[in-house]
């Protein structure tokens, strides 16, 4: 994971951007080439992040016009089984 500064250093870098800009731009030391994540490193650390903004109010998700509630685990969840329905 990323320590609480990289945090803070990487939500205000990174407010406003899209989803797709955040994953590319996720870990400081991936930037710089110090470091390679993973392809599941780097899931990990983006649903920590997005579930983190979250919580603070900072990001809302939703699909056909309504927001969802709960944490990421709690919406994975509720995906997982609504698609396994269609």
């Amino acid at each position: 994971m990323i320590t609480n500064d990289e945090y803070k250093k990487r939500k205000e870098a990174l407010e406003g951007a899209s989803m797709v800009t955040i994953w590319e731009n996720i870990h400081p030391a991936s930037l710089s080439g110090k470091i390679t994540l993973s392809f599941d490193e780097e899931k990990e650390l983006f649903l920590w992040f997005i579930e983190r903004l979250m919580y603070e109010g900072k990001v809302k998700l939703g699909n056909g016009g309504e927001f969802w509630t709960g944490t990421i685990k709690e919406i994975r969840r509720s995906e997982e089984r609504r698609v396994g329905k269609e």
